[in-house]
Formats: C-alpha cells, sequence, structure tokens
C-alpha cells in the first residue's frame, strides 16, 4: 500500500503537504503509522531534502544529506525501539562491514572533516586512500573477513564523523553484542535487530531518492571509501556534481535495493512520492 489517490484541489494538497512537512520536521517519521501516514511523511521530508537541493549554495548536496540525517535522529528520539539496543561507544566491531552512501551523503562526510579537521586532513586523506586501495574491489563477505577498521575511526574507536555518518551506518545497530562477538570471530550467525531503525532507514532512503529524482540528480549508491577518496581529492568534486558531471563515474554502485525490489515497482513508487512532495496529483496505479 502506498498513498491513495483522491481527486483533492491542488489548495487541499498543498495545505496537506505543508501540515506533513511541519510534523515530520517536528517528531520525524512514526516506524508504527499505517501505510498512508507512513508515505506521507517521507513525502514531506522529501520536500524539505528538494527545498534544499534547490538554489546555489555550492555545499547544498551535503547540507541536504545533514539535514536528511537530523529527521533521522528526531524520528529515533521521538520512536520506542522495539527490542533492546547493546551499541555502545567504544564498540566498533560493525565498522569493518563494506559501506555504501548516496553522493550527498559523501559530500556530507568530506565536508564535515574539511570543517572539523583542517590541519589533519592530509592524514585522513592518506587513511581513507590506503582503505580504498585495499577494498575497493571486495564484496561485502570478503570486506568482513578482511578486518579492516573504517577509515573514519579514531584512536579511541570512535567514529570521528559520527554526525554526518552515512544512514547505512545510522540504521546498523543490534540487540546483542555477544552475537556480534561471534559474529566479528567468524561464527555464523544471526545479528537480532530491532526492525525500528530499518523501518527510518527505508524513509530516509525514500526521501533522499525522491528529492534526487525530482532535482534530476544520480540516485545511486556508492562504495563509500572509494567515493570519499575522489571527493577528498577535489575540492571542486561537489558542485561539479551538482552541475551534471557523473564524478563518481568509476565508482562501484550497490544494487542490492534494485534486486530485492521490481523495477516497475520502485519507479511506481518514486513517483507517487516525487507527486506528493511537490503537491501534485498522485499518478494512477
Amino acid at each position: 500500500m502506498t498513498i491513495t489517490r483522491q481527486a483533492t484541489t491542488r489548495q487541499e494538497r498543498r495545505a496537506k503537504l505543508k501540515a506533513e512537512m511541519a510534523q515530520v520536521e517536528k517528531r520525524g517519521v512514526h516506524a508504527d503509522a499505517d501505510a498512508e501516514s507512513w508515505w506521507w511523511a517521507v513525502a514531506a521530508q522529501a520536500r524539505h531534502l528538494i527545498d534544499g537541493l534547490r538554489g546555489d549554495n555550492p555545499t547544498r548536496a551535503g547540507d541536504a544529506a545533514q539535514h536528511a540525517h537530523d529527521f533521522f535522529e528526531t524520528a529515533v528520539k521521538n520512536n520506542t525501539p522495539d527490542g533492546p539496543v547493546e551499541c555502545a561507544k567504544g564498540c566498533s566491531l560493525c565498522c569493518s562491514l563494506y559501506v555504501t552512501a548516496t553522493a550527498p551523503e559523501v559530500f556530507c562526510v568530506a565536508n564535515h572533516l574539511r570543517r572539523e579537521y583542517p590541519d589533519r586532513l592530509e592524514q585522513i586523506r592518506e587513511a581513507v586512500k590506503s582503505a580504498d586501495r585495499d577494498t575497493r574491489y571486495m564484496d561485502a563477505d570478503q570486506r568482513l573477513n578482511f578486518r579492516l577498521p573504517c577509515p573514519m575511526l579514531n584512536a579511541q574507536g570512535a567514529c570521528s564523523v559520527y554526525t554526518a555518518r552515512p544512514s547505512a551506518c545510522r540504521a546498523l545497530v543490534s540487540s546483542s553484542l555477544r552475537a556480534c562477538q561471534r559474529g566479528f570471530a567468524g561464527e555464523d550467525v544471526s545479528i537480532p535487530r530491532p526492525t525500528m531503525w530499518w523501518k527510518l532507514r527505508g524513509a530516509h532512503t525514500f526521501a533522499m531518492e525522491t528529492a534526487l529524482v525530482e532535482c534530476g540528480l544520480p540516485v545511486h549508491h556508492y562504495n563509500f571509501n572509494h567515493a570519499l577518496r575522489i571527493v577528498l581529492d577535489d575540492e571542486t568534486a561537489e558542485l561539479r556534481w551538482l552541475s551534471g558531471e557523473d564524478v563518481f563515474a568509476n565508482v562501484t554502485r550497490d544494487v542490492y535495493s534494485e534486486k530485492t525490489q521490481a523495477p516497475a515497482e520502485r519507479e511506481s513508487r518514486l513517483k507517487m512520492l516525487t507527486a506528493a512532495a511537490m503537491a501534485q496529483e498522485l499518478p494512477e496505479g
């Protein structure tokens, strides 16, 4: 189920969208909302991102990603987890996994690094280059077995870009530290995870993809280390990407979502969300 198509006027659709935008700004998405309310909240979040992506601010892509992350964190605070969470500061077992991110998320991390660590930027750049060189052609299983920590971890095992980290990292939580330890040691175990974070990440992902579609920008999830290396090496990358240049042409893209969702269904949902986000009449079907 998605958003119900109703024969409302343009004025009524605008009023509905405005109310949803105010609500999502205040409380984020409700993970346990009914399907229609959930999709409306996603459309409202997408409209916030669309408004941010339009303009002439040279860092608007990274800023839009940070706005999306803020929505995610607001939603986390206003939802009740459907199970315990044993993740804690200093635990970085999951920080050896294969990570993908959208282009705005990559720009967000790069902008954070330039702003917060100008004196260490060259050292960070070299760490990213090294990680990219060692892992670029690994799949998810190979990456985990390689046990190479993310180059964003500091000496204390904490994320140095925590407030700007990609949504893939934000949604990765565990209900069992013991299970994570066993998995990291090489055992074939299932990591129990509350579903709330996955529902919120779904909202985060659909909102960002909708905004990118509406703004005519590429909708891909890229190998994080390789993409970040490119952006750190070229301060003009974000502006060139916003201008239509494919600065990530040679970066591996994650096609998982395309494999798990029929292309026609995915296209239909993005069209529906785009119409709702722009207060247009919803498409048939």
